[in-house]
């Protein structure tokens, strides 16, 4: 996993070098009904937000200073690897808060859920299908973030994995690592044919009348402050839906030991309870969230 976010950091630095922007699309694999926007801002304006995000003034030469989207500053002993921008491991006293380079650290940063999730299948007493939304669920922005470590217990799971990477004193993203066992109710499919980010064969789930009690890693950032957008509908197979993790990806159907049988293979859903394990949750606010696990158990309802 650090080599994949090590080679995504290169890339975006050596672009920031030519001067050029790139806004890569969402991973997730949701396809999109309503977003909140943020009004991007000027270049001059992200410059003094990366200094006062960093704690430093642009072009003092101070040492540097790491801030989280919990509004704290990182410990130098959590430091992991500090890399320049042709990516070559460097030491702290090596580089100032003027430099463009990443830094990989101990810990992830989440946000608690909020354990509300809808479908336009089993709530359609609340869905108004005219404007597309919940009626009971209002779209918000919430920056409720804590950070994490291994070891760590939440939502009755234990950390076994947490990392985050800061892009030139930016926070771009991490990922945790869970274990134990979660059982959840919702939708599954099995995609007929590869899409883009999606490849045939993968089975793919979201959550409908059950409370999700999971972190919540998605992650978004207006250039003032991180956040994530609670509310946002979404649509899998003809179904609308809101949760805050957007779809569960749990493997190819070549791979599971789980029997399918009972799952349509043209794309359509079925409704099920299913058990998962081995939870990996990466969340980026430049790329996006992606939710990968185990299924280790599957009942039609």
């Amino acid at each position: 996993m650090k080599k994949r976010f090590t080679i995504i950091l290169s890339i975006l630095t050596a672009i920031s070098l030519c001067g050029c922007d790139v806004k890569e699309p969402d991973s997730s694999g949701d396809s999109t009904v309503n977003n909140s926007s943020s009004d991007s801002s000027t270049t001059a304006e992200s410059s003094d937000s990366s200094a006062e995000n960093s704690g430093q003034e642009a072009g003092s030469g101070k040492p540097l200073v790491l801030v989280g989207p919990d509004g704290k500053a990182v410990p130098e002993e959590n430091y992991l690897e500090i890399l320049d921008v042709w990516g070559e491991t460097v030491s702290l006293s090596e580089i100032n808060a003027d430099d463009w380079n990443s830094v990989n650290v101990k810990g992830m940063y989440v946000s608690m859920p909020s354990k509300v999730c809808r479908t336009s299948a089993d709530d359609p007493d609340v869905f108004d299908s005219e404007n597309i939304s919940f009626k009971d669920v209002p779209e918000q922005q919430k920056s409720d973030f804590i950070l994490v470590n291994e070891g760590d217990k939440i939502c009755g799971l234990t950390v076994k994995t947490a990392e985050s990477t800061f892009l030139s004193q930016y926070f771009f993203g991490g990922y945790i690592e869970l274990e134990g066992t979660v059982e959840l109710t919702g939708y599954i499919m099995i995609q007929p044919e590869d899409e883009y980010g999606t490849l045939a064969g993968e089975i793919r789930f979201i959550p409908s009348d059950c409370e999700v009690d999971l972190p919540v890693v998605a992650m978004e950032y207006d250039y003032t402050n991180f956040y994530h957008t609670a509310g946002q509908i979404y649509m899998m197979s003809g179904i609308y839906y809101t949760n805050e993790y957007g779809q569960f990806r749990l493997g190819l159907v070549k791979d599971t030991t789980v029997d399918l049988s009972g799952v349509p293979k043209d794309g359509s859903c079925a409704k099920v309870k299913i058990t998962i394990e081995n939870l990996s949750m990466t969340g980026n606010w430049e790329l996006g969230d992606r939710i990968s696990a185990t299924l280790t158990d599957l009942t039609i309802l």
